[in-house]
């Protein structure tokens, strides 16, 4: 809601936020807010966590999802994501997740390799766009449909829309 400041003091709270049953397990909502000094809302958060039941192989939150119809985005650059961005990104973001960190970690989660953590992939997006954003504070709504396997090669597409900016991101492994 306002730009941070270096060493400000801030309080963060975090509550889950009810359950649902899906096709591959069960999904939970993470409300993070953060608070200055004034219990001022200055940042807030949902995210949607899936844990998975490994009984259970097909649907989810991606049920009857397709891939985005390229056409009508503008795909603007290409970059890697390396095998190693997951332990790279976890030692700074302090997210020492194993389904980042290495193939076989994330293979023991049920995943066929290590995959970026959702949160880099943002970041790395929103770093694309750093001219185009505004300086004020803005929302970002973004929806992680399927696991960016590492290493990959990241298409980065975008296009304004609405008075604002719709980006896409599709890594082919």
């Amino acid at each position: 809601y306002r730009a941070l400041h270096e060493n400000e003091p801030l309080a963060v709270h975090v509550a889950v936020e009810g359950h649902r049953p899906v096709d591959k397990g069960l999904e939970f909502d993470l409300q993070t807010r953060i608070l200055d000094t004034d219990e001022q809302c200055v940042w807030e958060s949902t995210s949607t966590n899936l844990i998975r039941d490994p009984a259970k192989k097909s649907g989810g939150g991606s049920k009857g999802w397709e891939p985005p119809a390229w056409d009508d985005f503008a795909v603007v650059d290409q970059w890697k994501a390396p095998g190693n961005i997951g332990r790279r990104y976890g030692v700074v973001a302090g997210d020492v997740n194993p389904i980042h960190m290495h193939p076989l970690a994330a293979k023991l989660f049920g995943f066929k390799r290590a995959i970026a953590h959702g949160m880099w992939s943002k970041a790395r997006a929103l770093g694309q766009l750093q001219h185009q954003l505004p300086e004020e504070a803005f929302t970002v709504d973004v929806q992680f449909k399927v696991p960016m396997f590492i290493p990959a090669t990241v298409k980065f597409a975008r296009e304004e829309q609405d008075g604002g900016l719709d980006f896409r991101i599709l890594a082919k492994d």
